[in-house]
């Protein structure tokens, strides 16, 4: 699950400091992450791990922004909310990015949909008909689309090309 939160310095001889995250992979929770950040096992930058030491782990409250579907939306997410808090100023929060641009591109490169292997083959399909109409009309059957589109799956080949192997080896049969 992807989550989202927000770890605020809340002492009083400081002024609030904000910190805006997210959290994915296996296992972990917002709940677990901050901990790591809060115990000083995990790092997360200097002036946060300044501040953990300089205060306690108890100067900090955490909060659950939400749950998100993909990583892409955390990621936009995270970036409006450090763009709302201004979190990376250093009078107002300690985040150094105000958008981690390679995760993003990798994260929007993975929530971009394909086209799916049978729209793939439709318009292949479509495309071969209209090129191949003369040709290909006394050998359209169902049999003959099946057994033509298998062998373009199994070959890594195009509809043409598999039609013209199954002509010449004389394995379509004429409707």
């Amino acid at each position: 699950m992807i989550q989202g939160y927000k770890v605020t310095l809340v002492c009083q001889c400081h002024p609030r400091l904000v910190y805006h995250g997210i959290c994915y992979g296996d296992g972990i929770t917002y709940e677990s992450r901050t901990e790591r950040e809060l115990s000083g096992r995990a790092k997360v930058n200097a002036r946060f791990t300044a501040l953990l030491e300089e205060h306690g782990r108890y100067a900090f409250e955490v909060d659950h922004t939400g749950d998100f579907n993909s990583l892409h939306e955390a990621i936009e997410d995270e970036a409006a909310r450090i763009a709302r808090d201004d979190s990376t100023h250093p009078d107002k929060g300690f985040n150094f990015e105000k958008k981690d641009l390679k995760r993003a591109k990798k994260a929007l490169a993975e929530y971009t949909p394909g086209a799916s292997q049978a729209d793939l083959l439709a318009v292949a399909w479509e495309d071969f008909r209209r090129n191949h109409e003369d040709i290909f009309r006394p050998y359209d059957t169902s049999e003959n689309v099946a057994a033509l589109t298998a062998i373009a799956v199994k070959e890594k080949c195009s509809i043409a090309t598999a039609f013209a192997a199954c002509l010449e080896a004389g394995s379509l049969v004429a409707a």
